[in-house]
């Protein structure tokens, strides 16, 4: 309801200022942006279709024995982890941004909470051995610049440990989950935590949103020019200042949503929904039935 919710609203206002300002929209452009998940919304995409395949990966991880799950662990991740950064197109992982990558770090994930590999990790350790896979993950796109530059006379593939599939990603991803789940948290920013993340969502479908992506795209290439040390304050404040703004927005939507009663009204589509997919497995039961007793029956004449 939240991605319908922000796709109407950000269409709609993006028409309604073509008009004021006398521009023309292409209807591709205003397809594309009612529809954000078809170009834009990558995550999105990916764990719906995720969804429908959880209690399959759910039952996996269950039921096969921790060996043989931690060798299928391995083999994926050498091909998506190990071959993908020398040929992309091999795995169609796309860098990261896609559901089959998305598939292995929720199996993952399932394997380290069901078998608690992260326990004997401190927060220390963690945030340490975070430290340690972004610092090594610098140190390679500076050393493949210069080694590239050397050998081939410009610099290739300089990015190639710092995509969302790399190993030292993916590592860096587990230890920042192992810091921050043994965290304590005081009582104060533990409420602020739970007023922001219901949120968190909402944050994602307005600002990368293909049309707000379109108004923000060169906005900030001032920043470049700054000095180091100012840049790195204007990009942290430029990104603080967005989220506040997307979280303040959606805490006005969540309001509204709970004036209209749009829970109830979803929880309602859900039982709908349940009912006609049930009524369907219904007609299917009945089908296979009577085509296994035609079978049978043609055996015993036969």
């Amino acid at each position: 309801l939240q991605l319908v919710f922000y796709a109407l609203l950000i269409t709609g206002t993006e028409i309604v200022l073509a008009y004021i300002n006398g521009t023309t929209i292409s209807l591709k452009a205003i397809l594309l942006h009612f529809f954000p998940s078809i170009k834009g919304y990558w995550y999105f995409s990916a764990y719906f279709c995720l969804f429908f395949f959880m209690p399959i990966f759910n039952y996996m991880v269950q039921n096969i024995e921790k060996n043989i799950l931690k060798k299928i662990g391995i083999v994926v991740l050498i091909l998506f982890c190990g071959v993908n950064l020398i040929r992309e197109s091999v795995t169609g992982i796309y860098n990261g941004y896609s559901f089959l990558w998305l598939t292995v770090l929720y199996i993952i994930g399932a394997y380290l909470a069901k078998y608690k590999t992260l326990e004997e990790l401190t927060v220390k350790k963690s945030f340490l051995g975070y430290a340690i896979c972004i610092l090594i993950t610098i140190l390679s796109k500076i050393i493949i610049h210069i080694l590239t530059e050397i050998v081939l006379g410009k610099a290739v593939v300089v990015g190639i440990f710092a995509k969302y599939n790399s190993p030292t990603m993916l590592l860096a991803a587990v230890f920042l989950l192992s810091a921050f789940s043994k965290m304590k948290i005081g009582e104060g920013f533990s409420k602020v935590i739970s007023f922001v993340s219901p949120l968190a969502f909402g944050v994602y479908l307005i600002h990368c949103h293909p049309y707000i992506f379109e108004l923000m795209n060169g906005a900030f290439v001032w920043i470049a020019n700054a000095p180091v040390y100012l840049g790195v304050i204007y990009i942290l404040a430029s990104a603080l200042g967005i989220f506040v703004v997307c979280i303040i927005l959606d805490w006005l939507r969540s309001l509204l949503f709970k004036l209209l009663k749009m829970k109830q009204f979803a929880a309602w589509i859900e039982r709908i929904i349940g009912i006609f997919i049930g009524w369907v497995c219904g007609l299917l039961h009945i089908s296979l039935n009577d085509e296994k007793e035609n079978n049978t029956e043609e055996e015993k004449v036969e």
